[in-house]
């Protein structure tokens, strides 16, 4: 039988970081390799959750709250090449966008429309692709569902890679909390980091107060912050965790809970 992630995994549900959390790595691009996966998981023995997180442009400062990458535009709803049950690589045609070798490797892709609806899959891999011209995509599992002419491909990073400060108005889904602060990943040197995202933890406040009559903490108005309120129209990234006062921009304490 097929290993992957779905059919049999071959990674540990966690893992034990090769250094310090409230360290960062740097990875000469082409030279070095990171020390775990975009998107691995380490749970300390009192609780707390962290991510393996790659930077993205632009430098981190502790202890704010990050999202996701913005989406790539033409890197969705993308014609396949006809594809049998059991296989475990997809051709997709970017329109407009061209895509760098692994840009997406440990992200994901699903058949947006058409035969195969509602597959997803983690991706293994994927070459340097031109805008226009079709690249073959590596997934961890085999379809289960054949692919034809009318499918529809999406492909999205893995929700740790590339990651950056939440803006004041999201652009994305929060991901987690910097401990520390980490550089911006260039064209030479890429920076991984552990992401925390769950549990106790210091996060940038966004208001001038913090009630904990209405402790649902929520992305704020002030980027990298989160905010408190009674009435949830964003995602809920934690809760108050005491009610100390600060001012906005100082850090108050939270629950974090994002992912486990």
């Amino acid at each position: 039988m097929a290993k992957g992630y779905v059919v049999k995994t071959m990674d540990r549900d966690e893992v034990i970081p090769r250094h310090s959390i409230y360290e960062y790595d740097a990875v000469t691009i082409g030279v070095d390799t990171p020390k775990h996966k975009v998107g691995q998981k380490c749970r300390l023995s009192d609780g707390r959750v962290f991510h393996y997180a790659l930077n993205g442009g632009v430098a981190l400062v502790a202890p704010n709250l990050l999202q996701n990458a913005v989406t790539v535009a033409n890197h969705w709803n993308m014609v396949s090449a006809v594809a049998a049950i059991g296989e475990t690589q997809v051709s997709l045609v970017p329109t407009t966008a061209n895509i760098t070798k692994n840009q997406y490797a440990n992200g994901y892709l699903w058949v947006n429309a058409g035969t195969g609806i509602g597959q997803c899959f983690k991706i293994r891999s994927n070459p340097a692709i031109t805008a226009t011209v079709a690249g073959l995509f590596q997934l961890y599992d085999p379809l289960v569902v054949a692919l034809d002419a009318t499918s529809r491909i999406t492909i999205a990073y893995n929700p740790w890679a590339n990651v950056i400060q939440c803006p004041a108005v999201p652009t994305g889904i929060p991901v987690g909390v910097t401990p520390i602060a980490v550089p911006a990943t260039t064209a030479t040197i890429e920076y991984y980091f552990w992401c925390q995202t769950w549990g106790p933890c210091a996060i940038t406040n966004a208001a001038a107060a913090q009630v904990i009559g209405t402790p649902a903490m929520t992305q704020g108005t002030t980027a990298g912050g989160v905010i408190v309120g009674a009435s949830i129209t964003i995602p809920v990234v934690g809760w108050l965790y005491n009610s100390l006062q600060v001012t906005a921009s100082e850090a108050v304490g939270c629950f974090l809970r994002i992912s486990q």
